[in-house]
């Protein structure tokens, strides 16, 4: 710190003040005991300078040429003097008036050689002086500089320090050897009578100098009284007219709200004949959906009153045929048996000939019968599509639980998916009804595995939400089971992404997924994200924290097209916004994510809060495992790889194939700033921040194809 002081103000929070001007070293600092505002510090390099505070800086510079480095210093209590007695390492005590800078006197103690210790008594006028290598004590006058008297106290020990009482004769000092000792300081004859007498004359001038520093801080106080009168009438008058000014722009202000707040009453009871004209309007719409209702499930009946009459048509049909075969094997072995024409058997033959034609004519109008009921299925089942279409998406069926386990083979363990997911309650299925693949969902838990047993609550905060939750990157709900809380999902062609990565290493027969699809994956995973961020469906109305986004529970179908899944378990989760308890929540989460802890956010483990910023790190590396084609360390590989060129290059997946390097740095870089340990260096928001980018990203991809098919033609 070299010739640093610093003072700290205690009735000001510590306020900082640095005073400067010290070549070397500080070795010693003492506040005048009567002047609050000075104090003095002595240097290694053999000064002592006195300090105004007010002024911040150096009043006073004492030296003396054979001066050496100052050990310690003490100050006068008399008000009538400005005396300070200091002390170098190699004995030497001085006298000085610090107002002046002059050198008043130099002792020469005999016990003083080597490091002494002096100090003024704060109520007595004498000086004290010992050293660390004497036990010898000796007082000296204060104002003629006189030895008075010298006490051995210590014997063979040596006085380390001393310190003089402010309100009696005594001294406390410390001998080497661990002892201390309080001595008083007994004053006889004329010396009493002396010091009474200088004890007397400065209580008076003390008493004067209060009495002198109250009336300056009456008159002072009088003073600033008069000047804020001048000050506020000044005020006054300098601000009249913009007063006045600001009084009728007010008054204005309240007219005009007024007359709006009458205008608000009239659009009020308006508000109430229109609210009165919607709830009609309401009510008529409702009606209409009941009769919409209705005849869909007119529709639906009659679709499956014509299939049955197909099936009955269709055996007709066969039985026709199986006996038009069996006549014609008939005929064809009477023919063959008979070798003469003979008026009886030609008769019987034109007979079978006729029945035949008959047959076949009547196999010909069933035929007939038949494709127009086929044509006739096909019109209300388009029909019924656009009704649904027209109706707001997917007609939701519910089904048993038996027809659940049927469709999913009784949740063999063949059929269910890996994706993650401890519970294991994802099975690829196949609807016997119409032989429809599916996604089952098995027994969806609430927080902490809690079984739902309310159908009210199911359907309201899963079901009821689900079906109002349309994207086009969002799995799409198609039927559900109360009984057993289980949810049934469109198929999904392709698997899940995690498969797609790993096909190379796990899975030889399946092609990996290629770079440029990975782009356009994570572009549409975000767009997903981003969608449910923006809703108001989640806990206590707010957005919905998916918290387990991974690529295990990114979806792919016939088309590669991504589908988020798990939202079902988002929607159970509780209130992740606001630190819900860490029972329920780690429940949750472990439930939720098992082993996948990579894509926990650091920040949830010593808060317990998920929110918007815990799902962008989950995406942060999910973007980083498609890059590297790693689901292990992908954010440490990418962190030590992205400065260097050749490193980066060598740590995108090989399997994705010919990577465009300078679009997957950029990719690279934005799921970097993702999964950012630090929250706050995350992008703010998922929307703003990282969908443009990597949609920009997408474009330049669909450019640079564009580009290529031109060139190829």
């Amino acid at each position: 710190m070299g010739g640093l002081i610093i003072l700290l103000d205690w009735d000001r929070d510590l306020k900082m003040t640095t005073f400067e001007g010290r070549s070397r070293d500080v070795l010693e600092v003492v506040f005048h005991p009567i002047e609050p505002d000075i104090f003095a510090s002595a240097s290694m390099d053999g000064t002592v300078k006195i300090w105004d505070i007010e002024k911040k800086s150096a009043s006073r510079t004492l030296q003396d040429t054979r001066m050496e480095t100052v050990w310690q210093l003490s100050s006068c209590s008399d008000m009538q003097k400005s005396l300070l007695v200091t002390g170098d390492y190699v004995g030497e005590v001085r006298i000085w008036d610090y107002e002046t800078g002059d050198c008043k006197a130099k002792i020469k103690s005999t016990s003083c050689n080597f490091f002494p210790i002096c100090f003024f008594h704060p109520l007595l006028p004498y000086i004290f002086t010992t050293d660390v290598r004497s036990g010898k004590v000796e007082v000296w006058s204060e104002s003629s500089y006189e030895l008075l008297s010298s006490h051995l106290l210590f014997g063979p020990q040596t006085v380390v320090t001393g310190v003089p009482s402010n309100r009696s004769n005594l001294l406390v000092l410390a001998g080497s050897e661990g002892s201390f000792m309080v001595v008083e300081v007994i004053i006889k004859g004329k010396e009493k009578e002396k010091v009474e007498e200088k004890l007397r004359l400065q209580s008076v001038a003390l008493a004067n100098r209060v009495k002198e520093e109250q009336r300056k801080a009456f008159h002072a106080k009088v003073e600033l009284e008069k000047r804020n009168k001048r000050e506020v009438s000044s005020i006054k008058q300098k601000y009249a007219k913009r007063i006045s000014g600001l009084r009728k722009k007010q008054r204005k202000k309240e007219r005009m709200q007024a007359k709006s707040d009458r205008r608000h009453e009239e659009d009020g009871e308006a508000s109430a004949e229109r609210l009165e004209k919607l709830q009609l309007k309401i009510q008529e719409l409702q009606a209409d959906k009941e009769a919409v209702d209705k005849r869909l499930q007119e529709s639906q009946a009659r679709i499956q009153d014509l299939r049955a009459e197909k099936e009955v048509v269709v055996d007709m049909l066969e039985g026709s045929s199986r006996r038009i075969r069996e006549w014609r094997e008939t005929l064809a072995k009477e023919v063959k048996n008979s070798m003469m024409p003979q008026p009886t058997k030609d008769a019987s033959k034109e007979e079978l000939i006729a029945i035949i034609r008959q047959l076949e004519s009547e196999r010909t109008t069933r035929a007939e019968k038949i494709r127009k009921s086929e044509v006739q299925i096909e019109q209300l089942e388009q029909r019924l599509k656009k009704r649904v279409r027209s109706m707001g998406g997917v007609l939701l069926r519910e089904y048993s639980y038996q027809e659940i386990e049927r469709a999913a083979d009784s949740f063999d363990v063949k059929r269910r998916y890996d994706n993650g997911d401890p519970n294991g309650n994802l099975y690829r299925g196949k609807l016997i009804c119409d032989v429809t693949p599916v996604i089952v969902k098995k027994r969806v838990m609430g927080t902490g595995g809690r079984r739902i047993t309310d159908r009210t609550t199911f359907k309201m905060e899963v079901v009821d939400k689900l079906e109002a939750l349309k994207h086009p990157h969002l799995l799409t709900l198609l039927g559900v089971c109360y009984g057993e809380n289980c949810l049934v999902y469109e198929h999904m062609e392709n698997g899940n992404l995690k498969d797609w990565i790993l096909c190379a290493k796990e899975r030889p027969a399946r092609r990996c997924l290629p770079w440029y699809d990975r782009l356009r994956v994570m572009a549409e995973v975000v767009r997903a994200v981003s969608f449910l961020h923006s809703t108001s469906l989640g806990a206590a109305g707010g957005p919905i924290i998916h918290g387990a986004i991974r690529p295990a529970n990114i979806f792919l179908d016939e088309d590669f097209v991504a589908k988020v899944g798990e939202v079902d378990q988002a929607l159970l989760a509780p209130d992740r916004g606001g630190g819900v308890p860490r029972g329920a929540q780690g429940d949750s989460l472990q439930l939720s994510l098992g082993n996948n802890s990579q894509y926990i956010a650091p920040e949830y483990f010593r808060t317990g809060v998920f929110d918007e910023k815990t799902d962008m790190y989950a995406i942060g590396i999910t973007v980083l495992e498609m890059l590297t084609g790693k689901f292990w360390n992908a954010l440490g590989i990418l962190e030590d790889a992205i400065g260097d060129d050749a490193a980066f290059k060598n740590a995108l997946d090989p399997n994705a194939g010919g990577w465009d390097v300078n679009l997957a740095r950029e990719v690279a870089g934005l799921g970097l700033s993702c999964a950012s340990l630090n929250r706050c260096k995350r992008p703010k928001k998922i929307f703003e921040d990282v969908l443009p980018s990597l949609e920009g990203v997408v474009k330049k991809v669909a450019l640079a194809e564009s580009q290529t098919v031109d060139e190829g033609s």
